[in-house]
């Protein structure tokens, strides 16, 4: 699901002040540039069979802290896609990365499959020490009962960042590459 292993393959996409590479073929929304709706438009078009992505773009633009969207579309004609999302919340005070990590391996704790927990560890990237989550999280969806989950957790200042990315559990080793060679780009702009 588009691991790709050459660099020109991959984009920069940035927003709000943070970015992380993505494979070219990722369709993305960047739902802080106030046009999501016409971003959904030119990337999906009116197809049937991006309705549910196109949703997902309108729910998600509803909540501030939803900072873009990204969708490997290739996929998509299955119902399997592989997608990642950033998520920054201002933060009423200073909040630290173990308090971040913790409140999100409790959340979601609620949505793994059952006997799975979510699996947090420390690791380091080019702005410093993140919080890495592992999960297996249920959905509603029949085809595809159970996803595999990447959160990476970070925080800037006094806003908490997610960045997650969910795609198939079948391909969780050629997704987890996606995932290693996305965040190897991630940098703070501003």
């Amino acid at each position: 699901m588009g691991a790709s292993s050459t660099k020109s393959e991959w984009k920069e996409v940035s927003t709000s002040g943070l970015a992380i590479k993505l494979p070219t073929d990722w369709k993305t929304i960047d739902l802080a540039s106030g046009k999501s709706e016409q971003e959904a438009e030119a990337a999906f078009g009116k197809d049937p069979k991006f309705t549910e992505i196109r949703n997902q773009i309108r729910m998600a633009a509803q909540q501030p802290m939803v900072k873009l969207m990204a969708f490997d579309a290739k996929a998509t004609g299955s119902g399997i896609t592989g997608n990642c999302n950033i998520v920054i919340q201002d933060m009423p005070r200073p909040i630290s990365l173990e308090e971040v990590a913790d409140a999100s391996v409790q959340q979601l704790s609620t949505v793994v499959k059952d006997g799975t927990h979510p699996k947090l560890e420390y690791i380091t990237l080019k702005p410093g020490k993140v919080g890495f989550i592992r999960s297996e999280l249920k959905t509603a969806s029949t085809a595809m009962p159970v996803i595999i989950s990447f959160a990476c957790v970070a925080v800037k200042g006094s806003s908490a960042i997610t960045i997650t990315y969910g795609g198939p559990l079948a391909n969780e080793k050629q997704f987890r590459e996606t995932v290693d060679q996305s965040l190897a780009g991630l940098r703070f702009t501003n």
